[in-house]
């Protein structure tokens, strides 16, 4: 369950030291996190396999990447996807109070929430790729992946050129000047686009050439567009 802290929670590879690459390999069910980075800058995970975890939803989470302050990391070119028996992570890249990390390139299929949730500011979300759940998923009464596959809580994220469908949309919250800009949402349910703060907080926000279609799975829609 999550208990502990960013310097405690279980990982199969913790990484404390600036400049850490991890290519090529495939991770498979770890206890809790599959690579933490933390505290540290300039890590580099690019082109793995990322598969397994629980086969039914719990919040307690199950994370494939998942980053602890540093930033600039490079995440790109991961592929996250259910094992043989419906294991899947809930999280698949994670990251608190990490900014200026580049997000590229990664598919998700079926991700019990998101792909992406980044608790930082200063962070590019582009090209990625979430092929959501058409079918209720274990361990829940919801219908499909419709909730955000896409979410920022900071400033100055951009979220741009993604792809989704039955996966949801994208969300900014806590902060300002967030661009959400040339994304493709299909079949998403929820709110397409959101940005959720207080008062003016959300200055400066850009929402711009986005298409968000209405979900077609049985009991789904979008409440709202843009929210």
């Amino acid at each position: 369950v999550n208990t502990g802290t960013d310097a405690t929670i279980p990982a199969l590879v913790r990484v404390t030291g600036d400049y850490f690459t991890l290519t090529g390999l495939t991770i498979d069910t770890p206890y809790k996190t599959g690579v933490h980075l933390y505290a540290c800058s300039y890590g580099k995970i690019v082109d793995n396999n990322f598969t397994g975890g629980p086969t039914a939803y719990s919040d307690t989470a199950y994370f494939g990447v998942r980053t602890y302050n540093g930033g600039n990391h490079l995440i790109a070119n991961n592929q996250f996807y259910p094992d043989a028996g419906g294991g899947m992570y809930v999280q698949c890249i994670f990251s608190n109070g990490s900014d200026k990390c580049v997000i590229d390139g990664n598919i998700a299929t079926k991700p019990y929430e998101k792909l992406v949730y980044l608790v930082s500011s200063y962070n590019l979300v582009t090209g990625n790729m979430v092929i959501g759940s058409t079918t209720t998923i274990a361990g829940t009464n919801t219908a499909g992946t419709v909730g955000t596959v896409f979410r920022c809580d900071g400033n100055n994220n951009k979220i741009i050129g993604n792809y989704s469908i039955y996966g949801g949309g994208a969300t900014c919250r806590l902060g300002g000047k967030n661009d959400i800009s040339n994304n493709t949402f299909f079949n998403c349910g929820q709110s397409g686009i959101a940005v959720v703060a207080s008062s003016s907080v959300f200055d400066y926000t850009t929402i711009r050439n986005n298409v968000i279609t209405c979900g077609d799975i049985a009991g789904v829609y979008v409440s709202n567009g843009i929210l």
